[in-house]
């Protein structure tokens, strides 16, 4: 769906813990190194608090998540490896002028950006 408006989906990651594995299991598309965790910073610096894992949302996503993950690979495992209480987001660019069309902020684990917004963000940054 992407493809067809002409935009391409990135991820960006702050360490390689993990990121050979992620990229070769989940994530197919470029995925680009940000050790000054730039991205992050823009994102607002929010790291996960410990109560966010008792929200019924947070653990709804959480086993949703898992149960999926699981169902696609019955050897997956989770990892406590790297920094996973970081929360990041969305974040839709311009196409020529590179200015920020959509910003999501992630709040909390498994607060993500709504797919109808961010395609129809992605359809303005064509422009």
């Amino acid at each position: 769906m992407l493809a067809d408006i002409g935009a391409t989906l990135v991820a960006i990651s702050h360490q390689m813990d993990g990121l050979a594995d992620f990229q070769a299991k989940y994530f197919s598309g470029p995925v680009f190194l940000d050790e000054a965790k730039t991205f992050y910073k823009a994102l607002g610096n929010r790291m996960a608090a410990a109560a966010d894992l008792k929200l019924p949302e947070v653990k709804a996503a959480g086993k949703a998540a898992y149960k999926a993950l699981k169902g696609a690979d019955p050897t997956y495992e989770l990892s406590s490896e790297g920094q996973g209480a970081l929360l990041g987001g969305s974040l839709v660019l311009a196409r020529h002028s590179g200015d920020a069309i959509f910003v999501h902020r992630e709040k909390h684990f498994g607060d993500v950006a709504d797919p109808k917004v961010l395609l129809e963000a992605c359809r303005k940054a064509r422009l």
